[in-house]
């Protein structure tokens, strides 16, 4: 059934459907991110984002980034 209706849809359809539910599990990600960390701020939460969608190689490279910058 949800196929047919998938298989209905237009490319542009489709592709605002995916964006929608990328966008409502980025939120999910988030938050859940700051429940099991509430001590983050706003760049902390971030890089481990990025640790857990990329991988740690990203996410260091953001730490050492940002360290360069604020020196």
């Amino acid at each position: 059934m949800q196929m047919k209706a998938i298989g209905a849809m237009s490319v542009e359809q489709r592709i605002s459907v995916w964006e929608e539910i990328q966008n409502q599990f980025a939120i999910m990600e988030d938050a859940s991110m700051r429940r099991r960390h509430p001590e983050f701020n706003d760049h902390q939460i971030l890089v481990e984002l990025v640790r857990a969608r990329y991988g740690d190689e990203l996410a260091s490279k953001i730490v050492l980034k940002s360290s360069a910058l604020s020196t």
